[in-house]
Order: C-alpha cells, then structure tokens, then sequence
C-alpha cells in the first residue's frame, strides 16, 4: 500500500508543482491596464472632446487644452477621463495649447493674448467633438514632468489618425 502512495504521489508531483506555478505567476502576468480599460499602447478609436485645463481643474497646466474621452471603440465611458495628447508623426496637428491655436488660426506668434480676442479664437475648438485611432501611453516627456510640478501626468493620449466622422 505505501508503495502505492509513493508511486501515486511521485507521478501527481510534476503537475501539482506546475498548477501552483501557474497560479503564482497569474498576478505578474497581470498587463497593467490605463483609464481606457485597455492595456496600454492598444489602439482604439476614441471619440473625444476638447476641452480647457482649467475648465476641468487642472489649474496648474492653465492654457492648455486636453481631451475629454467620451467613447471608446463606441462604448460610452461613465467616467469621461482627461488627458494630455501628442500627435504622431504624419498626422495633422491639434493645437494643445492657447498659443499654437492662435498661431494656427491667425499666422502670428504673440507673447500675450487678450481675454476677448482669445474667446474668438477658441470658438469653434473648445467643445469639439473629434474621432481619432490613438492609444494611451506611460512615456512622458521630462517638459510634462517640469509643467506638473515635479509630478508625472498619470498618462498620455498618442493621436495616430483622425477618423472622418459620416
């Protein structure tokens, strides 16, 4: 009978050993996941909103604008996060700060914009709903990191193509 035991134990050990490997490496196997919902670096179409630093409390990043995600892959999110974006190589620029869009829209590089030529200037583009293919990214650039304050942006928009809406 104890040979049974032993012959029994010695033939289940290879898969009781590999059962509880696999169930060990389950939690760092774990893709790490971004305010999408998606693993980061996955490409998804987003239906996004353009929206002011400051209008949605990030006071410290005040001039810049960022984008409100309202759908991903058409699903609604509840949660509607914002983020900072980059536009990839190729892909027409969206304007993300106060400046570019002044230059973009008028042709000139200033120093300082009134409050009212300003609010003509934004007109338009703030509250634009905009379809881009994009992916959230981890990587920030050390400016970001000196415009938070020392604090990295907890991620990042990377625009890879507008998507012409029907």
């Amino acid at each position: 009978m104890k040979l049974i035991l032993l012959a029994f134990a010695v033939l289940l050990t290879p898969f009781l050993t590999d059962s509880m490997a696999a169930e060990a490496n389950r939690e760092t196997l774990r893709i790490p996941k971004g305010r999408l919902g998606l693993p980061f670096k996955t490409k998804a179409t987003l239906e996004v909103e353009v929206v002011r630093a400051e209008d949605v409390g990030k006071e410290n990043l005040v001039g810049d604008y960022l984008l409100r995600v309202l759908r991903v892959d058409s699903v609604e999110l509840k949660s509607k996060p914002v983020f900072q974006f980059k536009t990839a190589a190729g892909v027409p620029p969206l304007p993300d700060d106060v400046f570019t869009l002044y230059k973009l829209k008028t042709g000139k590089d200033v120093e300082e914009i009134p409050e009212e030529e300003l609010k003509r200037v934004e007109e338009g583009f703030v509250g634009k709903k905009l379809t881009y293919q994009a992916t959230e990214i981890e990587g920030v650039r050390k400016a970001a990191v000196q415009k938070e304050g020392g604090k990295a942006p907890e991620s990042t928009l990377l625009l890879s193509s507008h998507v012409e809406q029907p």
